[in-house]
């Protein structure tokens, strides 16, 4: 435990703690090993080009000014972003939501249909693509540009935490205009 109130660390050390423990308290949960943002993949680095990011780039289309990549973990869990609002941001500046999920195909149908979402979602069950990334929490968003460079990077954790509202996503989408 970091404070009083804030609990972060790996899934199997936290489920270790009492249950009763963890009530009320805002918990983050790494999705890989990496609990530091020094593993982040480097601004200007490329989408990794292992069969996640190959098929990742193949089936999201062209987008004008980039790509929204947000991991969402296993589309069972609930994640602070506000994926529906994104949703109707994305297009009005010009980015393409894509989600990055650790689900199968089923979850991923019953998260899309529950949410009435209509972006891209890619299954990557086996995490190489997470792992790359550095995914420290579910709803970390990550924005490519449109030749999937790495332009900007989430490094707010706080629950609700808007991209679309972010000083250096939004100059890092204007230099890329």
């Amino acid at each position: 435990m970091t404070s009083p109130y804030f609990v972060e660390g790996r899934w199997e050390d936290i489920v270790a703690h009492n249950t009763a423990e963890l009530a009320g308290l805002y918990v983050r949960v790494y999705v890989g090993n990496n609990l530091s943002d020094a593993e982040d993949p480097a601004l200007g680095s490329e989408l990794p080009t292992h069969d996640v990011g190959v098929s990742t780039r193949r089936s999201v289309g062209g987008a004008a000014n980039g790509y929204l990549l947000v991991p969402i973990g296993d589309c069972a869990g609930c994640i602070s972003a506000d994926i529906r609002a994104w949703q109707a941001e994305a297009p009005q500046s010009g980015v393409k939501l894509v989600l990055l999920t650790s689900a199968g195909e089923d979850a991923i149908q019953k998260f899309r249909s529950g949410l009435g979402l209509h972006v891209p979602i890619v299954s990557d069950q086996k995490g190489s693509l997470i792992r790359s990334l550095n995914v420290l929490w579910p709803g970390r968003a990550y924005l490519y540009s449109p030749k999937w460079r790495l332009i900007w990077l989430q490094r707010d954790d706080r629950p609700r935490s808007d991209p679309f509202k972010d000083k250096g996503f939004l100059a890092a989408l204007q230099e890329e205009r």
